[in-house]
């Protein structure tokens, strides 16, 4: 079985396995495989403000499909340009599962 949806999406697939031999279908099983899609913090990012602006939060740079609950450093995932450094900032949404953390990357500039 091979999901190919980026990240793959959740959910039941049934697998049906069929026997068959000289005399025809002797069995059938279906299997349940449950998949849990991996932890998505979403894609890199970079982008400029100007000193003046407002706050802006950050999770919309990330993209579509990343998942909410992550932790920013540094910062709480809002930049405010008259108070936070310009920099990196990291998005990270924790493991589970099995599976491994996943990170993402805004740079401001």
């Amino acid at each position: 079985y091979t999901d190919t949806a980026t990240p793959p999406e959740g959910g039941d697939r049934f697998i049906t396995f069929r026997v068959f031999t000289q005399c025809g279908q002797r069995a059938v099983r279906t299997a349940r495989l449950t998949v849990v899609p991996p932890p998505y913090a979403g894609a890199d990012a970079d982008t400029v403000f100007c000193a003046d602006a407002s706050a802006l939060p950050l999770f919309p740079l990330l993209g579509a499909g990343a998942q909410s609950g992550g932790a920013w450093t540094p910062g709480n995932g809002t930049f405010d340009p008259g108070a936070d450094a310009p920099g990196t900032y990291t998005y990270v949404v924790e493991a589970f599962d099995g599976c491994k953390a996943d990170t993402a990357v805004v740079v401001l500039e």
